[in-house]
C-alpha cells in the first residue's frame, strides 16, 4: 500500500513538472509570436508592449481560452458599440456579448484603440512609456479588469518573463542576452544566428565542442565609482577544462611548424566560449554586491545569491518587487549612511534618479535626499550635482 502510494506520488509530481514545463514554453512561444505588434503598437499609441503582451498572455489564457480560439479576442474586451461580429461568453454575467476578430493581430490593433479612444483611460498616458508598474496600477484604478489583483498579476507576468525589456529601444540586444542564459538553463546550446559564411581557410570544430559567439552588451550601463571595484569573479555554468597537450613537434620541424600557427592565428578569429558568463561580484563602497549582464528580478537573485528577499528588498532600498537593469549593483548587504570613497558630488546623467546615484556608491538613498534636501518624490534635473557627503544649502533643480 505504502509502494502504491508513492508511485502515485512520484507520477503526480512528474505530471506537475511536465505541465509546468509545459505551460512555460507555451508562454514564450506567446511572446515571440506576438512581441513584434505589440512593440508596434508601443510607437503607434504609447502603450508599453510589456503592458499589451502581459494582458494579452493573462486575458488570453496564453492563447488558450474560448475567447482566444474562437473570437481571436486576446484581451477580453467586451462589445459595448462595437458592429462588428461578436461571441457569447459568461464572464461577470452569463452570456455576455464579446468581440471577435478576423485575426489576433486585429485584437491587439483593437486594444490598443480601445483603451486610446476612451476618457477613462486617458490619465494612463500621462505616465512613461516604460514605468509598467504605474500603467498596471493603473488599468485596475480605471476599471479594466473586475480582480482585485490584475495589477498584481501584470507586474508579476512582465518581471518574471522579461517584457519590460521590449519598452527599450535596444530591446533585440537584451532579449538576446535573455534567451542565451534561458537556453544554458535548459541545458541547450547556443549558437549565434548570424554565422560568418565558411571558407576554406575557416578552421573545423569538433562536434563535441559548441561555439558562441559572446551575447551583446546593453549600451546602458550604470557607473561604478572609480578605483572602487575589487577584482572580478566571473561565475559560469561549466567548469572550465584545459586543452590536451598536442604532441611535441620534431625539432627539424619546430621552426616551420610555429610559423603556420601564426599565420593561423593571425588569419582567424580566436573561438569564442559557449557559456555566457551570466554575473560578477565587486565591491562599492567596501561592501559585496553582485552585477549581472542580463536583467533579472528580485526574487531571481534572491534564490541565486542565497538571500532572504526581505533582506534583498531592504539592502537595496527597495519597496516592492522591481527587475535590476543589465550591469547594475545589487547590494548583497545594508549600505551605509556614510560613502567613504574619494568623491565628494555627483553630476546627474539622463536617465539617473536618487537611488540609481545611491546604488552606485553604495550608500542609502534616504541619506542622500536628506544631504540634498530633497523629498522622496523629488529628483533632481540632469547635469545638477549631488552632494555625497557633506549637506547642501539649498536643494537642487528639480525636473
Amino acid at each position: 500500500m505504502i509502494w502504491k502510494t508513492c508511485t502515485t506520488l512520484f507520477l503526480f509530481i512528474g505530471f506537475i513538472n511536465c505541465t509546468t514545463a509545459q505551460i512555460n514554453e507555451k508562454i514564450w512561444n506567446y511572446i515571440y509570436l506576438y512581441r513584434d505588434i505589440a512593440i508596434e503598437e508601443m510607437n503607434r499609441t504609447g502603450i508599453p508592449a510589456s503592458i499589451t503582451l502581459a494582458q494579452g498572455l493573462l486575458e488570453s489564457g496564453i492563447g488558450a481560452s474560448r475567447l482566444a480560439t474562437e473570437g481571436n479576442n486576446h484581451f477580453g474586451i467586451k462589445c459595448h458599440d462595437w458592429t462588428g461580429p461578436s461571441v457569447r461568453h459568461d464572464d461577470d454575467a452569463p452570456n455576455e456579448c464579446f468581440r471577435k476578430y478576423n485575426s489576433v493581430y486585429e485584437s491587439y490593433i483593437d486594444h490598443s484603440n480601445f483603451l486610446t479612444g476612451r476618457k477613462r483611460y486617458a490619465v494612463l498616458f500621462t505616465y512613461a512609456k516604460d514605468d509598467y508598474i504605474q500603467w498596471a496600477k493603473g488599468l485596475k484604478r480605471c476599471g479594466y479588469a473586475t480582480n482585485p489583483k490584475y495589477a498584481e498579476l501584470l507586474i508579476q507576468k512582465i518581471e518574471l518573463y522579461y517584457l519590460h525589456i521590449f519598452d527599450k529601444a535596444n530591446w533585440q540586444e537584451l532579449w538576446s542576452i535573455v534567451e542565451t542564459n534561458r537556453q544554458l538553463s535548459l541545458g541547450e546550446s547556443y549558437t549565434s544566428v548570424a554565422k560568418p559564411p565558411a571558407t576554406v581557410t575557416e578552421k573545423k570544430v569538433e562536434p563535441n565542442k559548441v561555439v558562441a559567439n559572446k551575447a551583446p552588451k546593453p549600451t546602458k550601463k550604470f557607473d561604478v565609482p572609480v578605483n572602487e571595484n575589487e577584482q572580478v569573479v566571473i561565475a559560469s555554468s561549466t567548469p572550465s577544462t584545459a586543452a590536451e597537450p598536442a604532441a611535441e613537434p620534431a625539432a627539424e620541424s619546430a621552426a616551420e611548424s610555429a610559423a603556420e600557427s601564426a599565420a593561423e592565428s593571425a588569419a582567424e578569429p580566436a573561438a569564442e566560449s559557449a557559456v555566457v558568463q551570466s554575473f560578477s561580484f565587486a565591491n562599492i563602497n567596501n561592501l559585496r554586491v553582485v552585477v549581472y549582464n542580463y536583467p533579472v528580478t528580485v526574487a531571481d537573485v534572491a534564490a541565486a545569491q542565497n538571500v532572504k528577499l526581505k533582506q534583498l528588498f531592504r539592502f537595496n532600498d527597495l519597496d516592492g518587487f522591481s527587475t535590476f537593469e543589465a550591469h547594475t549593483p545589487i547590494f548583497l548587504q545594508n549600505k551605509k549612511r556614510v560613502y567613504k570613497g574619494a568623491a565628494s558630488i555627483h553630476q546627474v546623467k539622463a536617465g539617473e534618479t536618487v537611488h540609481h546615484i545611491a546604488q552606485q556608491y553604495g550608500v542609502k538613498t534616504c541619506v542622500l535626499q536628506k544631504l540634498n534636501l530633497l523629498h522622496p518624490t523629488q529628483e533632481p534635473r540632469v547635469d545638477e550635482l549631488v552632494y555625497l557627503k557633506k549637506k547642501r544649502t539649498v536643494p537642487p533643480k528639480i525636473r
